[in-house]
């Protein structure tokens, strides 16, 4: 069982996604919500918007993994997942066997001898977290799944991803304007601006 996520370790994560300025950040971002609770990989998940044509599916936003698995999963049904169950009840689900899916649900899984996994739900935003939600979800080899006071802290560093996330994202955003401005004309910088503006 790993120790409980402490402040050293909250802070590390805080202070390893506010050092990032690049789109790769977001993988260091989440080996340390990894290395703070002993888990060998970890996925950002985000929804897709109501409104989009892919609404009722989730995309994968950033992933880390001790050894890159061979077979990655980048979107995947709210409907039919796990990981969409604990998202629509915002709920984090802890799955001890994983196992147990490998035969008929997730390549994934099975190719990675993921044994053990827990879904955290997080919120991108303002409003229902159903429809601006997501999840980081916490891998690990080992059987036995997540003890009650590991997923505890697993929900508290899972809360501060989105928020560092958008951090990350803005920064990265304001690195790519800089380098189009030192190459660029003045007219294709305001369009660039005029259309990332919305995104920051």
């Amino acid at each position: 069982m790993a120790r409980p996520a402490s402040d050293v370790q909250i802070l590390d994560l805080v202070t390893t996604a506010l050092a990032q300025d690049r789109p790769s950040g977001l993988s260091e971002m989440l080996r340390s919500v990894a290395s703070a609770l002993d888990a060998d990989g970890a996925i950002l998940w985000q929804l897709a918007p109501p409104s989009s044509s892919r609404a009722g599916w989730m995309f994968l936003l950033a992933d880390w993994f001790r050894e890159p698995p061979r077979w990655l999963v980048h979107e995947m049904p709210v409907y039919g997942s796990i990981t969409g169950e604990a998202i629509r009840r915002q709920e984090t689900r802890n799955v001890v066997t994983a196992a147990d899916l490998w035969a008929h649900h997730d390549r994934f899984l099975r190719d990675g001898q993921i044994n053990a996994f827990c879904s955290v739900p997080v919120s991108f935003g303002e409003g229902d977290p159903v429809h601006n939600g997501g999840a980081v979800n916490l891998y690990r080899q080992q059987p036995g799944g997540f003890a009650s006071s590991e997923l505890q802290h697993a929900e508290r560093v899972a809360s501060l991803v989105p928020s560092l996330y958008h951090s990350i994202r803005g920064r990265v955003s304001v690195n790519l304007l800089a380098a189009v401005a030192r190459r660029e004309s003045p007219d294709l910088i305001h369009r660039v601006v005029q259309f990332t503006a919305p995104l920051l």
